[in-house]
């Protein structure tokens, strides 16, 4: 490989390293005060355009890390880095009011390479969930006046993984990702009275620091048909793990200026290190896929998670078994096509299912549809992706809250021949 494109590569790399560690807000939703927050689908935006279905898929090209047994289609010469940014615009709705925002993260980076012709690793950066919210409720209390309760939340976990998949048989593979959790979480409660500036505001400030090892597992099996036809079925599992939490308390009164500075009163509670855990129940998968021609790939997934035999703290309202239906598309007009959009990837998809919250007797829903393309640069493996998706989640049923999102994936492929034993003459 010519120094210029190794050059370029390190250069991508660094350019995600350095929005990675700037970019921190990677929500905005109420529904993230629960538990550990929303937890991320974590999906590579070429499978978010195909309705997040993916564990029927393998490609020498993409890093498909939800399966992990399919990075035995990573080329044996090649070394695979791939990057993604995302912009969410979203937009909740009550029975009273509607508030938009939006915010932009790095949605993962991810390595690919060979160890053998029969052995192949990936490693990766990628969130698990994530918290981000502000809720204001304003009361008039009788004697007392104007009072503002606030409640603020921020953080999230991220995972970094280690994942190996080798040939068994021929089209059959197995994998392991072993992941490495770890994060903060700070929630904030307040209470504000916003006509006085005597009064002796109040907040308690909760910081709970996790950390945790989570190991799943992937299998996956192809069979040519014909010529024509090839099918591949796949099959995941995680198991149930405790993450280790440590967590420290801080209330304390103050006043506020009519400029908005603070003045400390005083602390009434601070405690630190209180060590606890919490659980990460089990989940599997499974997918199919069908590839014609090498043309059409369809697929369609099925996914389930064990969250119904865990409860919020402090919360009536209990967790959920959580599961997702997708179905996917991909398109590719002609390979061989010197016309550039006849080379290029279309694709489509569509995900109904369930979360995890259950708030006032409605287990909330989500569903969305989304597209995308990719874009292959010249001379090379290497491709540009484009992920759009719509969804929506949750209801304004008995004062809950409908949200919708607008989600835009820009994510890079580089496939470039790295292992290839150089020859003199």
């Amino acid at each position: 490989m010519q120094n210029s494109n190794k050059t370029l590569i390190l250069s991508v790399i660094l350019m995600f390293l350095s929005i990675g560690i700037h970019a921190q807000t990677r929500i905005s939703s109420p529904y993230s005060v629960y538990g550990l927050g929303e937890i991320s689908n974590n999906l590579h935006t070429r499978y978010m355009s195909m309705g997040g279905t993916s564990l029927g898929f393998q490609s020498a090209q993409t890093i498909n890390y939800m399966n992990p047994a399919s990075y035995v289609a990573i080329d044996t010469l090649s070394f695979v880095f791939e990057g993604a940014l995302t912009s969410v615009f979203s937009t909740q709705t009550s029975l009273t009011a509607t508030q938009s925002g939006n915010y932009s993260s790095l949605s993962y980076l991810l390595f690919g390479f060979p160890i053998t012709k029969w052995w192949k690793s990936s490693i990766g950066l990628l969130p698990f969930s994530n918290v981000g919210y502000k809720i204001t409720d304003a009361q008039t209390i009788d004697s007392i006046g104007k009072v503002n309760f606030v409640y603020e939340g921020q953080g999230g976990l991220n995972q970094v993984y280690w994942g190996n998949a080798i040939n068994i048989s021929p089209g059959f593979s197995f994998g392991m990702n072993a992941a490495y959790l770890f994060g903060s979480i700070d929630k904030i409660r307040s209470a504000l009275f916003p006509e006085s500036i005597t009064a002796y505001n109040t907040r308690l400030k909760s910081s709970s620091e996790m950390s945790g090892f989570l190991l799943s597992f992937g299998t996956q099996y192809f069979k040519k048909l014909s010529e024509k036809y090839t099918i591949g079925v796949g099959a995941t599992f995680s198991n149930s793990t405790n993450l280790t939490t440590k967590s420290s308390f801080i209330a304390t009164t103050f006043t506020k200026s009519t400029s908005g500075y603070e003045y400390i009163k005083d602390t009434i509670e601070n405690i630190s290190g209180v060590k606890s855990s919490i659980t990460i129940p089990m989940s599997f998968g499974v997918g199919a896929s069908l590839r014609i021609s090498n043309k059409y790939e369809v697929g369609s997934d099925f996914k389930w998670q064990n969250w119904g035999d865990n409860q919020i703290k402090e919360q009536v309202d209990t967790l959920k078994n959580s599961w997702q239906l997708s179905a996917g598309c991909q398109i590719l007009p002609s390979l061989t096509s010197t016309k550039y959009f006849s080379r290029a990837f279309y694709r489509f998809g569509f995900r109904y299912g369930k979360t995890y919250l259950q708030l006032k007797d409605n287990q909330l829903d989500e569903w969305a549809i989304s597209v995308g393309m990719g874009f292959p640069l010249r001379k090379t493996k290497s491709t540009i992706n484009l992920g759009v998706e719509y969804s929506q989640r949750g209801t304004t049923t008995n004062n809950l809250i409908k949200e919708s999102f607008t989600k835009i994936s820009l994510g890079v492929s580089i496939n470039e021949r790295w292992f290839v034993r150089r020859k003199f003459y």
